[in-house]
């Protein structure tokens, strides 16, 4: 079957060949086993659904075994960063987005997840500071912008402050901030799954 057409099964020839230099033949008995890229993408397809269903933790877990085989991909993450944040592990969340700033300090979702997790500490200035530059990286990110009023908000009348007072007056503001990201992630992976299968 000549590449990109169907077979009588309905199989694209290409993706037949991509799923072949997926595999290495080295399992038992000759048996086809999934590279590490391979592997850790079908343990961060399976994390993703688990986000959308608000499952954190298991996420987080699968997000870390992806991250053991691939720790190169940055969405695994700032995936994790995302699961760890709503799990109110907000130093591990910081660590992740660092991690990231380190391997691309042009990373928007790195800085605009970092600046999520710093609000949600308390740490607003903090959350300003990396807002602003998920914003310079990204402006027209309706996230990041949301984000970086909700933080200001929060500076007041004491800039810096490292206390969670106020926080509750905007646990809306901060819920409208994760679900949209969240969104965002979704339509994300469903962008790159489509690209994938095309």
């Amino acid at each position: 079957v000549p590449e990109g057409e169907e077979d009588e099964e309905g199989n694209i020839a290409s993706s037949r060949q991509e799923m072949s230099d997926a595999m290495e033949t080295e399992g038992k008995g000759g048996e086809p086993v999934p590279t590490a890229e391979a592997r850790s993408d079908e343990l961060k397809v399976k994390a993703n659904g688990l986000m959308g269903q608000k499952e954190y933790g298991e996420a987080e877990k699968l997000y870390t075994q992806a991250i053991e085989l691939t720790p190169q991909v940055e969405a695994l993450w700032t995936n994790r960063a995302l699961a760890r944040s709503n799990l109110g592990d907000y130093e591990g969340a910081e660590s992740d987005c660092n991690a990231v700033i380190g391997m691309n300090p042009s990373s928007s979702k790195a800085y605009g997840r970092l600046g999520s997790a710093l609000y949600k500490a308390g740490r607003f200035q903090e959350s300003v500071d990396a807002y602003n530059k998920a914003c310079e990286l990204d402006g027209g990110n309706a996230t990041y912008k949301q984000g970086l009023e909700a933080a200001k908000s929060q500076l007041g009348g004491g800039e810096g402050r490292n206390e969670t007072h106020g926080v509750d007056q905007t646990a809306s503001a901060v819920e409208k901030i994760l679900q949209a990201a969240a969104a965002s992630h979704n339509r994300d992976e469903s962008r790159a799954r489509a690209k994938a299968s095309d």
